[in-house]
């Protein structure tokens, strides 16, 4: 009986880390064609990434986009230059999250409204 618990309870903490863990993507080059980021992945902002003219940006709902920590010349920031596109259309129940990459979205409670600065946010 005892085996029979422990291989039920190692099967469901393997099938809700697979089910739960989102591979982590570090966007580190600027984005010259078009691109989709998808809700399965967590996107990491590593430095000032643009968007550039005639390129389209594509982010699913759902999607996380988190800024790597940094300040002054070292923020991370995405830039969505003249000429190109962002298509990003979140819903109530699938929103789009741009945050911090120290933001642990499970925790409420983590960041307060004094943590400000942690990265340098999104320009259109």
């Amino acid at each position: 009986m005892l085996k029979s618990l422990l291989n039920t309870l190692a099967l469901v903490i393997v099938f809700s880390t697979s089910v739960y863990a989102q591979t982590v993507i570090t966007v580190d080059e600027n984005i010259t064609t078009d691109v989709t980021w998808t809700s399965d992945n967590e996107y990491l902002l590593d430095g000032g990434i643009f968007v550039t003219s005639g390129a389209t940006l594509t982010i699913e709902p759902g999607t996380v986009v988190r800024g790597g920590t940094g300040e002054n010349l070292d923020a991370s920031f995405l830039v969505i230059t003249r000429g190109a596109k962002i298509n990003a259309q979140g819903t109530a129940s699938s929103p789009i999250i741009f945050t911090a990459e120290l933001d642990d979205l499970d925790d409420a409670t983590d960041l307060t409204k004094d943590d400000t600065g942690l990265w340098g946010g999104v320009v259109l």
